[in-house]
């Protein structure tokens, strides 16, 4: 008997070692990585660290903060097999106010919502193999279809008319609404989860680091 228990307690010893190495391995090298972004003066980088693919580790937004008035998808990085892997995008060119937020009901993904004069966009992106994809999109835009070819009609001109978008396909508001309450609705509550970005500063580097 004590030599089964003194088995079962080395067993878990075992799997609390490799479990907390694990767990330092991400950390480590999502830390290292995140000391190149830190050594570039040129670009002012913030990083997000979300479970995208619920798999248990999570995985690495770098955010560009440069030159635009709001910041945009840098690139990237999820942690397999005991190594960084940068994920292929294709990043969203919009511009406007962004905010990131989790998907409700612990759904896999990340939305990124994007606000500017004349539209509202949320797009929930996740993890594809090696790469990280819009998997649906939700946009209600301002329209004006005034023909800019000819004479002016003055009175037309401040027309404008709103249309709904799903993966950029026209549709109707009924069908807009009923996807949208689906997989969105939740970002404009006040209840909703922030992904907040941090500041690529060795402070927070070290956090990472020592456990997160």
């Amino acid at each position: 008997m004590k030599r089964l228990i003194l088995t079962v307690c080395i067993m878990l010893c075992v799997v609390l070692i490799l479990a907390g190495c694990s767990r330092r391995t991400w950390q480590s090298a999502y830390g290292n990585l995140l000391r190149s972004y830190e050594q570039n003066e040129r670009i002012n980088f913030s990083f997000i660290l979300h479970d995208i693919d619920n798999d248990g580790v999570p995985d690495l937004i770098i955010v560009d903060n440069g030159w635009r008035p709001t910041p945009m998808i840098y690139t990237i990085y999820t942690f397999r097999n005991g190594r960084v892997v940068e994920l292929s995008y294709e990043p969203c060119g919009l511009p406007g106010i962004v905010a990131f937020t989790m998907p409700k009901d612990n759904r896999q993904g990340v939305i990124v919502t994007r606000y500017n004069r004349g539209f509202e966009s949320y797009i929930l992106y996740v993890i594809d193999g090696d790469m990280f994809i819009a998997e649906i999109s939700a946009t209600i835009a301002q329209r004006s279809d005034v023909d800019y070819t000819g004479w002016y009609d003055f009175d037309a001109f401040w027309e404008y008319i709103t249309v709904y978008l799903i993966n950029d396909e026209e549709v109707s508001r009924e069908e807009f609404d009923r996807i949208f309450d689906e997989i969105f609705a939740h970002t404009r509550a006040r209840n909703f989860q922030w992904l907040s970005p941090y500041a690529i500063t060795e402070d927070n580097i070290h956090n990472i680091i020592s456990g997160w």
